[in-house]
């Protein structure tokens, strides 16, 4: 069974697939490892990459 989270995440991704994959298509243009320092203090996780 799934967790009303997962439910959620499923909608919101349904809603973004409409849109096309942006990011995927610049993928290789943005060095991603940059916004490491702007959101590490949000996911505090992502501080030790």
């Amino acid at each position: 069974m799934k967790s009303l989270i997962d439910f959620s995440l499923g909608e919101e991704h349904e809603k973004v697939k409409r849109f096309g994959y942006k990011l995927a298509q610049v993928d290789y243009l943005v060095e991603w490892g940059a916004f490491i320092p702007t959101v590490a203090g949000v996911y505090g996780n992502m501080a030790g990459k």
